[in-house]
């Protein structure tokens, strides 16, 4: 059976509901999709975008446990009233659903000769763990549009193989939805050549590396200075590929405090916004230092880790000093992602210095690894039209070939 076509998505405004037009489209133009949520972002109101855009579309919705049914049931309910309902417990044969249905369930099993054009896994990991998905491969699931809906603390954390499981169920196109009051803006990454320490040991590893390469190496964070002083004083001469302010608002990124600390001793002006529990693993002289420079008096320009809060730096330069192998962090939207009600324009662009250690084979990898990870994001032009997730997958499983789908197409009136 063929999977239906769904409509245009009626336009809707809505003070508390924000459309987010490019997963309603990818939706309605393929099969498969997932959705990532940002922090601050609910399942409910997802759903509900959904439900207002298609209105006379038949939406099941599929949650892991009986807890998560009824909080989206009267969350629904509250925005859509009598199109919500939950699906009957006896399994009724005959049951039909009318235009503009809104179903939740665990399973929608009972629902077995119910037709869906949409069908929504409020938490796609848990489906495809509990094989909730397999329950729900009746007749009325063969045309249906299916959407899985992840956190983005729980995508970044994923493994390997539950990556492939969900990629199995809901395919490779991921789109990241953020907070109405959030913007995303386009971002384009300069990679530096940094200079490194010559003595370094071949055979260092893990933290003796990390400290004799990365974070006390004084050839490196002079560079990082060098670098920082020329953008903040407008003197560089480098070719960049967006035009930075006047007065820009630059952040260094560290691994850890004790990185920060070092950096901030070569840049006096720059603040340090530590917080309580970051004390503990410094020295006594370096918390004295972080206090007195926790209110310096440049709030444009500062210095923190990337576990830290990043809400409110809204930066143009963001220089990352961590050196930190790829998926370490997941730094996608952290830096990119910023407030719609900042005094400049929220479109603005944002500059991503990084640099190409090259001083030690591991660091080199490290880079390397990076490099190939901004172009998977689309941070830069060495990305091309392949999705993240699928060129992620590609990579670990090499022997498998990629079969171009067609495309939806437009219905004519």
């Amino acid at each position: 059976m063929r999977p239906v076509w769904l409509p245009q998505p009626v336009a809707f405004t809505d003070d508390g509901l924000v459309p987010n037009l490019g997963l309603l489209e990818a939706v309605r133009g393929q099969r498969h999709t997932i959705a990532e949520l940002g922090n601050g972002v609910s399942r409910t109101s997802v759903i509900a975008q959904f439900a207002q855009a298609f209105p006379a579309l038949r939406i099941g919705v599929v949650a892991p446990s009986w807890e998560k049914v009824q909080r989206l049931f009267t969350g629904l309910s509250k925005l859509f009233g009598s199109r919500v309902r939950l699906a009957p417990p006896d399994g009724d044969p005959e049951t039909e659903l009318v235009t503009g249905d809104i179903v939740v369930d665990l399973t929608l099993e009972s629902l077995n000769h119910a037709f869906f054009d949409i069908v929504i896994f409020s938490h796609a990991i848990c489906a495809c763990r509990n094989q909730s998905l397999i329950l729900c491969q009746n007749t009325g699931f063969l045309r249906a549009h299916m959407v899985g809906l992840i956190g983005i603390d729980e995508a970044r954390s994923l493994a390997p193989a539950d990556r492939d499981l969900l990629a199995s169920w809901f395919g490779f196109s991921h789109h990241y939805l953020h907070r109405p009051d959030r913007v995303v803006r386009p971002a384009h990454v300069e990679i530096l050549r940094a200079r490194g320490a010559s003595n370094l040991r071949p055979d260092s590893a893990g933290l003796a590396l990390k400290r004799s390469g990365l974070w006390h190496c004084s050839a490196r964070n002079e560079r990082i200075r060098e670098i920082a002083l020329h953008i903040v004083r407008g003197t560089w001469d480098r070719n960049l590929p967006v035009t930075v302010p006047a007065v820009p608002r630059v952040a260094i990124a560290t691994e850890n405090a004790e990185h920060a600390v070092a950096l901030g001793r070569l840049l006096p002006e720059w603040k340090l916004p530590f917080v309580a529990r970051d004390l503990p693993s410094l020295t006594l002289p370096d918390r004295a230092f972080c206090k007195e420079r926790t209110a310096a008096p440049n709030g444009h320009l500062t210095i923190l880790p990337l576990y830290a809060d990043w809400t409110g730096i809204d930066a143009d330069v963001v220089i990352r000093a961590d050196g930190l192998p790829p998926g370490c962090a997941d730094l996608r939207f952290k830096f990119s992602e910023t407030s719609s009600v900042h005094t400049g324009s929220p479109g603005r662009p944002l500059l991503l210095l990084d640099f190409d250690d090259r001083h030690h084979r591991t660091l080199r990898a490290w880079s390397d690894g990076r490099q190939r990870e901004y172009g998977e994001w689309g941070f830069s032009p060495m990305s091309g039209g392949m999705q993240p997730a699928l060129s992620d997958f590609l990579r670990r499983h090499p022997a498998i070939q990629v079969r171009r789908e067609p495309s939806c197409p437009t219905p004519t009136s």
